[in-house]
């Protein structure tokens, strides 16, 4: 580490020192033989056996005394700033064309909600009927999101491959630009946790912190 840069990776071989992960969690659930493939998945996964062999896995990096940072800790604590929260979640709604009216009641309940638990569902996702559960109106309101399908808010699956949407290039961060709709929500996270997480402060985002 460079003195006032939080991460700089300067060699392809030298020894690991941090790492970002992401455990997987209640969006694999989300899986189901109908969507697995616009989830960009062949397949269905065990979910307990995925996070038996991750925790195994982290385990071994930090018996190596390499620092394990967790995705959805870090969105967490980025979202318990309202102003951050309420900005990103307008961010999420346009990716997923949420309209005016249902996002506005989104809004106030996830405004509400706690850090871990929104850090949760914006990963997770947020189901039609999740959503309808929270309000008056019908389902038939929900069922008229553009996004089709039954989320509001689609589950990213895909996450626990940290590799894929940022890599820190030197003491900067490279945000990638994907290629598939289900994984356009990675690097948006990816540039608010770089912006606003304490241990990112300093850290330049090369390419890829354009809305």
């Amino acid at each position: 580490m460079i003195k006032d840069k939080p991460f700089c990776v300067l060699s392809e071989t030298g020894p690991l020192k941090q790492v970002m992960l992401h455990r997987p969690g209640n969006e694999l659930n989300r899986l189901t033989i109908s969507n697995m493939g616009d989830l960009l998945f062949d397949d269905l996964i065990w979910l307990e056996q995925a996070q038996r062999e991750h925790d195994e896995f982290a385990d071994i990096l930090r018996r190596e005394g390499c620092e394990v940072l967790y995705f959805n800790d870090c969105l967490a604590k980025v979202i318990e700033d309202k102003v951050v929260r309420e900005s990103l979640i307008k961010s999420v709604f346009m990716l997923e064309c949420i309209d005016r009216h249902l996002s506005e009641g989104l809004t106030e309940i996830f405004m509400d909600m706690p850090s871990e638990k929104l850090a949760s569902h914006l990963i997770s996702g947020y189901s039609k009927k999740e959503a309808s559960s929270l309000f008056k109106s019908s389902l038939s309101l929900i069922s008229k999101v553009e996004n089709g399908g039954d989320f509001v808010i689609h589950p990213i699956p895909n996450l626990y491959f940290q590799r894929d949407p940022a890599v820190t290039v030197g003491c900067g961060i490279v945000i990638g630009q994907m290629t598939y709709d289900v994984r356009r929500r990675e690097p948006l996270y990816w540039k608010y946790i770089t912006n606003y997480h304490p241990r990112f402060k300093g850290m330049e985002i090369i390419f890829g912190d354009s809305p």
